[in-house]
């Protein structure tokens, strides 16, 4: 005696174009994740290997941005040094953080940036050195928040 094969219950049109929807959904924001975390390691990458330098002055402004860590956010400020390439005038702000917009110095001569020739507006401006004079007057610089001019 031959067993019957059993058959296994179709599922319903609707019911297979929803779950590949939701697959479809899922698989994007997978893939849209997986971009924007290669974006943000590369470009750092892609400026130590193919990064070429210029020479940033400071703008007077100080660039406020939110820090956010697993245990709430705070505010940090930078500051903006502006460059030329190709006669375009850039700006980026800088790699010191600061706790105050008083502590970040503004008064610096000059600092070395350095940026992607094919995207000159993806820059870092190493002011990490720069030696900071507690101001005597209390000026408070300009402060901005929109840090990617």
């Amino acid at each position: 005696m031959l067993n019957k094969p059993q058959r296994v219950p179709k599922i319903r049109a609707k019911s297979r174009v929803a779950l590949l929807i939701l697959a479809a959904i899922a698989i994007s924001v997978i893939v849209l994740a997986s971009m924007s975390t290669w974006l943000a390691r590369t470009s750092a990458a892609r400026l130590a290997n193919d990064g070429v330098n210029a020479t940033g002055t400071p703008t007077g402004e100080v660039c406020s941005f939110e820090v956010k860590k697993y245990r709430g956010s705070y505010v940090q400020y930078a500051a903006m040094y502006g460059y030329t390439v190709d006669g375009r005038r850039h700006e980026t702000r800088g790699t010191a953080r600061f706790g105050e917009a008083a502590d970040v110095p503004t008064d610096a001569i000059s600092v070395q940036v350095e940026y992607l020739p094919s995207n000159p507006i993806i820059a870092i401006a190493h002011d990490e050195r720069i030696q900071h004079t507690p101001s005597k007057s209390h000026h408070l610089p300009k402060v901005i928040t929109d840090c990617s001019k």
